[in-house]
């Protein structure tokens, strides 16, 4: 029977003074937004139903610390309605509850939020992605690593044009950076624009995959490459995640650094 093993992390970084991250464990979230640090662990049977997720909330004064609590909330809410009814679960439908529940939350509040979020579900052997805004998620599997999300901004946009076009990485290099802006985030009302969330196939789970999720403040401080060399040493899942964060502090932790690995085995 196969089994996995997560364990999640969130850091306020070296510059930020306050931490806007948040991430989801199967109903578990940081619901103290003070708390600068904040660390998970669990093991489970990824033959049944589990979620996993992170957001990085934006906004001004504690908006964004308060949007990505809304975000962690209500797929919490959205978990244990599924998950009471018995229904199977859906990556698109969980990312439009959060985002219809942080629109009523903005109305209350009279303030603009946003935030991004990254879905993880498994069940029955199967693994499947849902993300909008530019936090990741990767799969760690015989050595490589591929990133299954896609990063909803106008440079990641860029690329995938680009990469239709058959443009070699000469030519993308040539082309001037474009900045980061986010073209997809939670927060957004029917008025704004269309909220279309990126859902990846579905793929089954074997042991010694490893999936991480993570916010900016990880995959902007450092780079496919050493996350894949981190992923692929023999540490543990706990020793692989604190390695992530301490390279993303010392390459200056200049956002807020939040990842959740998901370790699978049997």
């Amino acid at each position: 029977m196969l089994k996995y093993e997560a364990y999640a992390l969130t850091d306020i970084g070296n510059v930020r003074t306050n931490n806007e991250d948040n991430f989801f464990c199967n109903g578990i979230y940081k619901k103290d937004v003070s708390m600068p640090v904040y660390i998970f662990d669990e093991k489970g049977d990824a033959g049944k139903l589990s979620v996993f997720a992170v957001f990085d909330g934006m906004g001004g004064a504690d908006c964004g610390e308060t949007a990505s609590l809304t975000a962690a909330e209500n797929l919490g809410k959205y978990f244990e309605e599924i998950t009471a009814k018995e229904r199977i679960f859906s990556g698109e439908e969980a990312i439009l509850y959060m985002n219809a529940a942080l629109c009523i939350e903005m109305e209350k509040k009279q303030a603009n939020m946003g935030s991004t979020a990254v879905v993880l579900s498994i069940q029955a052997g199967f693994a499947q992605v849902a993300n909008v805004g530019d936090s990741r998620a990767y799969l760690y599997r015989s050595s490589s690593l591929e990133q299954l999300s896609i990063d909803h901004t106008e440079r990641g946009s860029l690329q995938r044009m680009r990469k239709e076009l058959g443009l070699m990485q000469e030519e993308e290099d040539s082309i001037p950076e474009m900045k980061d802006v986010l073209t997809q985030h939670l927060g957004v009302s029917e008025e704004d624009f269309l909220l279309e969330p990126y859902i990846s196939g579905m793929s089954s789970l074997y042991a010694g995959d490893i999936y991480l999720l993570c916010s900016d403040g990880l995959s902007g401080m450092v780079s496919d490459k050493n996350i894949q060399e981190v992923l692929g040493s023999p540490c543990n899942i706990m020793q692989k995640a604190q390695q992530l964060r301490e390279m993303a502090l010392k390459a200056g932790g200049r956002d807020n650094i939040t990842l959740l690995l998901l370790s699978c085995f049997g």
